[in-house]
């Protein structure tokens, strides 16, 4: 988790919003989902 808010802050502080998914699914859904893996995808801006 730690690891994917520092990439997704990097990005956003370029201009990049990404959205994480993956591993965040997990942790927010109290290991409901499991993921061994994370997704990072830019976010649209439409």
């Amino acid at each position: 988790m730690k690891l994917s808010g520092l990439i997704t802050t990097l990005f956003a502080s370029h201009g990049f919003p990404l959205v994480v998914g993956g591993s965040a699914v997990e942790f927010y859904t109290e290991g409901g989902y499991m993921s061994g893996d994370i997704d990072f995808r830019r976010k649209s801006l439409m």
